[in-house]
């Protein structure tokens, strides 16, 4: 499935959802999709695209935050956070309290 977006240098591009990391709204609402190398801005909302990219491996892990849970590296049950690769290095994306159980059992039987 592929979505067209403006990616953060103002292009137009074409990205799989397989290789979106993860999409997180900003104080404003406004929502920021990150790939390995590169940020893209939407007019949609996380709500939008929820229920759009479940079928496609997302999970929605707060609010204002949905994870492409194949490009996961790894979870931490006690801090409830997920580690992603970035190209810079890495990212710590938190999640809710209310989300834990999900998380876990999701990786229950996943080697990360």
């Amino acid at each position: 499935m592929l979505l067209g977006l403006l990616n953060d240098k103002g292009q137009c591009r074409l990205l799989d959802v397989g290789e979106i990391l993860y999409m997180q709204t900003d104080g404003t609402g406004d929502l920021t999709i990150y790939s390995y190398d590169e940020k893209f801005r939407t007019i949609s909302s996380a709500e939008d695209f929820a229920e759009f990219l479940r079928e496609a491996g997302f999970v929605r892990t707060d609010r204002g935050t949905l994870v492409n849970m194949r490009q996961v590296e790894a979870y931490d049950p006690a801090q409830n956070v997920l580690r992603l690769r970035l190209k810079e290095g890495e990212v710590l994306v938190p999640a809710a309290r209310n989300r834990r159980r999900i998380l876990r059992d999701y990786f229950a039987g996943k080697q990360v």
